[in-house]
C-alpha cells in the first residue's frame, strides 16, 4: 500500500508498505518512508511477520481493514475506508505482458489476458510510475526489464477515473528511462529520471524521482516469542 500523510504540524510523507505472503505464511516485508521536506528516503527489507492485517469478514471494498505496524522507526495504525471501487490492473489484478507457451489454457496463453499470476516479466526489474491528477484521475504506467540505455520493450498504462471506470492503454515506444546512479552500497543501478509516452491519448510526460539516494537494504530479523 501506498499512503499519502500529511501530519497535524504540516509535514507531508509517502509511506509504502508490503507484506510478502504465500498461504498462511509471512515471506517478509519492506517499507519505505520519504520526507517531502527534505527529500530524503528511508526504510528496510524484514524478513518477519512486522504488519498486522485484519478485516471483518462482511468488509466490503476494504472497508474497516485495520492495518498496523512498527518496525524500522515508523509506527503506522489505520483503517480503511474507501471513497470508490477497488484499482485492479486489467480489471481482474495483473495483466499477463507476452505469450507463456502452448498452453490450453486460454487465461495463461494470451497475452493481454488480466490475471493475477500471469507472466510478468520483473525478474530483471521494472519501474512504475504513479500520477495523481487535479481531475481525479489516477494513471499508473509499469515498465518491464529496461535495458542499461533505459529502452523497454514491454509496458503498459492503467487510468482509472473517479466514477470507478478504469481502461488499459498502451505505453510508446519513445518512453524511457534515464539518468543512472549505482548504489555505493550494493552495485545496483538506479533510474532517476522518465519519460512516458501515450500516443493513443496524444500525452506525454517527464518524471523525476524526488528522493534520488533510497534503497532498501535487508534489515534484521524480527525477534519473536
Amino acid at each position: 500500500m501506498l499512503y499519502w500523510i500529511t501530519t497535524k504540524d504540516g509535514h507531508k510523507y509517502h509511506l509504502t508498505s508490503n507484506a510478502g505472503l504465500r498461504g498462511a505464511n509471512l515471506l517478509g516485508t519492506f517499507i519505505s518512508l520519504n520526507d517531502l521536506q527534505d527529500l530524503t528516503s528511508r526504510g528496510a527489507e524484514l524478513k518477519s511477520a512486522s504488519q498486522t492485517i485484519t478485516s471483518p469478514d462482511a468488509g466490503d471494498r476494504w472497508t474497516g481493514t485495520h492495518l498496523w505496524l512498527d518496525l524500522a522507526g515508523v509506527k503506522l495504525d489505520v483503517t480503511l475506508q474507501p471513497t470508490g471501487g477497488n484499482f485492479y490492473y486489467g480489471s481482474s489484478g495483473g495483466i499477463q505482458l507476452s505469450n507463456r507457451g502452448p498452453d490450453p489454457d486460454g487465461s495463461a496463453a494470451l497475452p493481454g489476458w488480466s490475471w493475477y499470476w500471469g507472466n510478468f516479466h520483473i525478474g530483471k526489474g521494472y519501474y512504475a510510475l504513479w500520477f495523481y491528477f487535479e481531475s481525479g484521475e489516477v494513471l499508473v504506467s509499469w515498465s518491464m526489464e529496461p535495458n542499461a540505455d533505459g529502452v523497454l520493450e514491454i509496458a503498459f498504462a492503467s487510468v482509472w477515473h473517479p466514477n470507478g471506470w478504469h481502461e488499459m492503454l498502451p505505453v510508446g515506444p519513445k518512453s524511457r528511462a534515464s539518468d543512472i546512479d549505482v548504489s555505493p552500497r550494493t552495485g545496483v543501478k538506479y533510474f532517476n529520471k522518465f519519460f512516458l509516452d501515450l500516443p493513443a491519448r496524444d500525452a506525454h510526460f517527464t518524471f523525476d524521482k524526488w528522493v534520488r539516494d533510497g534503497e532498501l537494504v535487508p534489515g534484521l530479523p524480527e525477534q519473536r516469542n
